[in-house]
């Protein structure tokens, strides 16, 4: 996935300063393609919101309440994926809790991605048969 120049600072900022409170979780991840989906692919996706993703980056480029995905890829590479269905938190951070009630009932979320000229339709599964995908999210699976 090329990343255009404009955003390589932006991704850059993410990298060094993603740490702090994201929610990261293994998941099911596949992109739209001419004839379908892609397969899926099991991958570390990190999990916050808008305002974390302006405090990661220094910037003020997302809606604060927006909720977003990021999936890594070689190189430093990075897709910003916002959620399409309407997501609540318990706060302002995207929390592992929220991961869960997120996920819990419909394990498929549908997101676009915002850091490409085009914007691409991507899914993320976080359960296979009832199963998460990531062992962390049941701890606070109820």
């Amino acid at each position: 996935m090329h990343i255009p120049r404009g955003m390589r600072a932006l991704v850059a900022g993410i990298l060094c300063s993603v740490a702090f409170s994201a929610t990261r979780r293994i998941c099911a991840v596949s992109y739209a393609t001419q004839s379908g989906w892609s397969d899926p692919v099991k991958t570390e996706v990190t999990f916050m919101t808008g305002q974390e993703l302006n405090k990661a980056t220094h910037t003020f480029n997302f809606i604060a309440f927006d909720k977003f995905a990021l999936v890594w890829f070689a190189q430093g590479e990075v897709a910003i994926l916002k959620f399409n269905d309407l997501v609540f938190l318990s706060g302002m951070e995207f929390t592992a809790l929220d991961f869960v009630n997120a996920f819990q009932v419909f394990s498929e979320k549908t997101f676009t991605q915002v850091n490409t000229q085009y914007s691409r339709d991507w899914k993320i599964e976080a359960k296979e048969f009832f199963n998460w995908i990531d062992p962390r999210a049941s701890r606070y699976s109820y």
